[in-house]
């Protein structure tokens, strides 16, 4: 005989513990504030950080077909992205390690399980969005992976960026020279304007001596391969290339540097504003605008290093080139920094601080930089030697 009163009411309570069960293995849809401030995660913490973080990327790696799978996507990102701070606040460094751990995991294992270009540049864009939020040395691995993926400028470019919040962690545990190294070749082999912006970004040193020391060299690596470029021709947006001289005149970063360095970053700059002064008159506008930020922007930068380099110096007659220097930059500055530069003749402009040889250079009149030398000298004289 059918108890109809029992059955009904294990049909109830079925139906209940499976809603119970649902409710429990449910990711959450944001990550309380209390643990993102805690001190430190507890196992049930990290398990719902997990189950937060692996929701999301399930919805990158298999979006909702019956809506519209771009904006479901995209909704997952963003959810990455904010959960890996505190509202408008960093998160605790013990939440930022745990939470950076579930999302390289979770992009290791998405990126091995799919060729989808769509996801893997949602992928990147989350891990530059939570390095930048959460920088964390633990992200360092599945960064690698997405800067060996040769596919995409895109993948690289995103991966730069990344990598540019977790380099100072690497540094400070002596782990950053194999990131930076990737970084330098990756500029080599493809020197296009969006890699050699987001690479000197990555690798623009700070006032700490460590910082300074790993990241310098590396800087003036990447700034030879573009104004070699500049040389040849006509590189891809050269108005990013003053950033390498923008980030070295600094207090604390120029006079901390070594003078080989200082030297190798002089002539570089000196380069970079004659061969610009050269390409910016044979050329039209824009491209010719953007030459113009190229010196307007170096000159700045200049007036800065000089201006420190007169500060610092022990010799009386470096002080006295050195405010020379400087006063010869600010009017290059100014000569270049309107917002109508089609009348500048950038040569003109230029050749007060790097004339043709050989003529002297007013940089060179500094006896640390005495080596420094404008070539070609075509570049300064109209020539067009090499073209």
């Amino acid at each position: 005989m059918i108890h109809f009163h029992r059955v009904l009411f294990s049909l109830v309570a079925c139906l209940a513990l499976a809603g119970f069960a649902g409710a429990q293995l449910t990711p959450p849809l944001s990550i309380p504030q209390t643990l993102k401030a805690a001190g430190s995660i507890d196992n049930d913490g990290k398990e719902k950080i997990k189950s937060f973080v692996a929701a999301q990327f399930k919805r990158i790696l298999s979006p909702d077909v019956t809506t519209d799978p771009q904006k479901s996507m995209r909704e997952a990102r963003e959810a990455l992205a904010q959960e890996s701070k505190a509202g408008s606040q960093p998160a605790s460094p013990d939440y930022q390690a745990v939470y950076a751990e579930a999302v390289a995991a979770e992009a290791k294992t998405a990126f091995a399980g799919t060729k989808d270009p769509r996801v893997k540049l949602n992928i990147a864009i989350v891990l530059a969005r939570v390095a930048e939020n959460a920088p964390q040395s633990r992200l360092e691995p599945v960064v690698a992976t997405l800067l060996a993926d040769p596919d995409s400028v895109a993948f690289q470019v995103w991966g730069i960026r990344a990598a540019r919040y977790i380099i100072p962690e690497l540094v400070k545990i002596n782990s950053a020279s194999g990131l930076i190294t990737r970084i330098v070749t990756i500029v080599k082999a493809n020197p296009s304007g969006p890699l050699a912006e987001e690479a000197y970004e990555a690798l623009k040193p700070t006032t700490d001596p460590k910082i300074l020391a790993a990241l310098v060299d590396p800087l003036l690596a990447l700034a030879e391969v573009r104004i070699a470029k500049l040389q040849a021709g006509y590189p891809e947006d050269p108005s990013c290339d003053y950033k390498p001289f923008y980030a070295l005149a600094q207090n604390g970063v120029w006079d901390k540097i070594s003078t080989v360095q200082r030297v190798h970053a002089m002539q570089l700059m000196a380069n970079a504003m004659a061969w610009g002064a050269f390409r910016a008159d044979e050329q039209k506008a824009p491209v010719r605008d953007h030459l113009g930020v190229l010196i307007n922007k170096s000159a700045g930068s200049l007036f800065v290093m000089a201006s420190i380099t007169g500060q610092t110096t022990t010799i009386a007659a470096d002080k006295t080139a050195a405010g020379s220097l400087a006063s010869l930059a600010k009017n290059l500055a100014d000569t270049t920094g309107g917002l109508n530069t089609a009348s500048v003749s950038y040569i003109k402009a230029c050749q007060q601080i790097v004339p043709p040889p050989p003529a002297p250079s007013a940089i060179g009149a500094i006896s640390e930089f005495g080596t420094v030398k404008i070539t070609p000298a075509a570049a300064m004289s109209g020539g067009g030697a090499g073209e």
